[in-house]
């Protein structure tokens, strides 16, 4: 993801990842995954992601409330 200012854009490598999990029907670990509706029976019929796909790991020790008062964007290289 690219940011400028306030605003947040994905780049064509990242268009092009979303579309292939996608299209591929795949399991991308920290990223995507297939779930059936029996799974999503068992969460209340919950979407909501951190239910489904674990958090990436990264290697930064700031919080959330920081990253936003500061703008700063995390990136997996």
């Amino acid at each position: 993801m690219r940011q400028e200012k306030t605003i947040a854009f994905l780049e064509d490598q990242h268009i092009k990842k979303i579309y292939n999990a996608y299209k591929n029907y795949e399991n991308l670990e920290s990223f995507s995954k297939v779930i059936s509706i029996e799974e999503v029976s068992k969460n209340n019929y919950s979407l909501s992601i951190p239910l489904y796909v674990s958090n990436v790991q990264n290697n930064t020790k700031e919080d959330i409330n920081s990253i936003l008062r500061n703008g700063t964007i995390l990136q997996k290289n």
